[in-house]
């Protein structure tokens, strides 16, 4: 039996034994996202890092959209800054949200399952696994509207698909749909119909394996690949060096040189 996380609306936590389904559940405004959004996920990231049960968490949205990205409206009178302190921290409302979902140790799941825009696709690229519906779309349409590309989306996008792609796929603020996603790296797979029902059988698949070794995989190809973060290699160093040892003596070096001892 699913349960559901009570409080926020716009952000729906279920549980399902060890898989976590997170849902932006505003369908009148295509999933954007306003402070109230991010706010919430913030919440649930923060509440799913102190859970040793959910070993997946997938992230969709409600209908038929994945999320139109940052709220651009006229903001809700309740979520007006009212100082400069709060519209210095309110600018980088995103950049924490996206390093919410890069910090969770369970392995993430996107499930883009209509068009992903703007600051939705940057936190689908935050996710460690994203699976497209066949008629969805990506778009980062930011520097059409005469705005920076934000929330630490270019280094994810590099990391994914590589500097001359980012370039093309900023600059231009062409869509590109999910057959060309997939073939760029975007995107593990491509499904006719039902990217949650995939994104849910893929997590399943993950659960019924041993959970430390599972925990570890993700731990230190996190720190192999780098990450739009700071500290990835600091904090999972140790399991680098455990990994090492089991492979057969390989002792990695520690940030600042010199080598754990044996």
């Amino acid at each position: 039996m699913a349960e559901t996380a009570p409080g926020e609306k716009t952000v729906r936590l279920e549980r399902d034994g060890a898989i976590a389904v997170v849902t932006f559940d505003r369908p009148e405004k295509r999933n954007a996202l306003s402070p109230r959004e991010h706010h919430a996920l913030q919440e649930i990231c923060f509440e799913l890092r102190r859970d040793f049960e959910t070993r997946v968490v997938v992230l969709t949205g409600a209908g038929s959209v994945f999320s139109a990205g940052a709220d651009l409206a006229q903001p809700r009178e309740e979520s007006r800054p009212t100082n400069d302190l709060e519209r210095r921290h309110r600018a980088r409302i995103g950049d924490r949200t996206v390093a919410a979902l890069e910090s969770l140790d369970q392995i993430t799941i996107a499930a883009i399952n209509g068009a992903c825009v703007g600051g939705g696709a940057v936190l689908a690229l935050a996710c460690d696994l994203r699976v497209i519906a066949a008629e969805a779309w990506i778009s980062l349409p930011e520097v059409e509207l005469g705005l920076p590309l934000t929330w630490g989306a270019l280094p994810l996008l590099v990391r994914e698909i590589g500097p001359a792609r980012t370039i093309e796929l900023v600059t231009t603020c062409e869509r590109i749909d999910a057959e060309t996603a997939h073939r760029w790296g975007l995107v593990n797979h491509v499904v006719a119909e039902g990217a949650l029902a995939l994104a849910r059988e893929i997590a399943e698949r993950i659960v019924r394996r041993p959970a430390v070794p599972v925990a570890m995989t993700k731990s230190v190809v996190r720190a192999l690949r780098g990450s739009s973060r700071q500290g990835d290699v600091t904090e999972t160093d140790g399991d680098l060096y455990w990994l090492g040892i089991r492979l057969g003596g390989f002792t990695p070096r520690k940030p600042g040189g010199g080598s754990k001892p044996g």
